[in-house]
């Protein structure tokens, strides 16, 4: 029920975030949570360039902040880092079948 009630909420959220992000000129602005369901964040993000990308995420049950940075190297590759409650970085390859 409790998960019910946070999705149902979520949903919500993320419509007026989503509208507050357009006033603000951001690219992105919504409300994520967890696959568990029981965590949620406010994400914020914007194209600093065609090819950098930058997010920032606040928890709003926990206190945990992310910062993401995503770079196209080319149509094909990306460079995506993150740091957090877990930090990392990875190469990554896209194609089409």
């Amino acid at each position: 029920m409790a998960k019910a009630a946070l999705a149902l909420g979520l949903s919500g959220g993320d419509r007026i975030a989503r509208t507050i992000g357009d006033r603000f000129g951001l690219d992105e602005m919504r409300v994520e949570s967890n696959d568990s369901g029981d965590q949620a964040s406010l994400v914020i993000g914007r194209y600093l360039s065609p090819r950098l990308y930058v997010s920032y995420g606040v928890g709003l049950i926990e206190s945990v902040n992310t910062l993401s940075v995503r770079y196209k190297i080319s149509e094909k590759w990306q460079l995506k880092a993150e740091s957090g409650e877990y930090q990392g970085a990875d190469i990554l390859y896209t194609f089409e079948r």
